[in-house]
């Protein structure tokens, strides 16, 4: 996919996980890094990892390396610096970077569904909950993005997607939906 980068969001603290990078636990014999990673490449030509705090975690060449434009913004500032450093596509899909389960079917999908579609972010829905860290934002809102987050306004991305033209994309809630938006917050999310 040309038009779109593969995006992995890593720039939380892992407070969760005593300072432990998320990216380098192991599930099922791999890091979570690793499981993206091999999901990730087989889907997208350009990949960025938007990461603070690199150490703990080896990030081969293949990938572009980002750090937040704007500090202490969260998820939002993640995708606003995914956006700004994004050199050849006209979107960015974006993952969290605790999902060590994504599914390369659902991601073609939504690829297809968004190039088929004329909106601003694609956010996958199942019932009522909404997944926009495992989704495809247009490279035009970026002045919008750096607008929000500049305001006095909490940078809440799912606030943030009820102001702009998104599409939110019904999903069957399924084992193997609910299995690629799994994410690992903890360490009893392991068990």
């Amino acid at each position: 996919m040309e038009q779109i980068t593969g995006v992995i969001l890593a720039g939380g603290k892992a407070q969760r996980f005593g300072g432990i990078p998320k990216l380098s636990v192991r599930v099922d014999g791999l890091s979570i890094f690793e499981r993206m990673d091999e999901v990730l490449s087989s889907v997208f030509k350009d990949k960025l990892i938007v990461i603070n705090e690199p150490e703990g975690v080896t990030i081969p060449s293949s990938f572009n390396i980002a750090r937040d434009i704007i500090k202490d913004k969260g998820p939002m500032g993640g995708i606003y610096s995914a956006l700004q450093n994004t050199k050849n596509s006209t979107a960015v899909f974006v993952f969290a970077g605790d999902m060590p389960y994504l599914d390369e079917m659902l991601i073609n999908k939504m690829i297809y569904h968004y190039f088929k579609s004329d909106t601003e972010a694609l956010i996958p829905k199942v019932y009522d909950k909404y997944e926009p860290l495992h989704g495809i934002y247009c490279i035009s809102l970026v002045k919008k993005i750096e607008a929000y987050l500049k305001s006095d306004i909490n940078p809440s991305v799912i606030a943030f997607l009820k102001m702009i033209n998104a599409e939110f994309f019904d999903l069957e809630g399924t084992m193997e939906i609910k299995r690629a938006f799994t994410n690992i917050n903890s360490p009893n999310d392991l068990f």
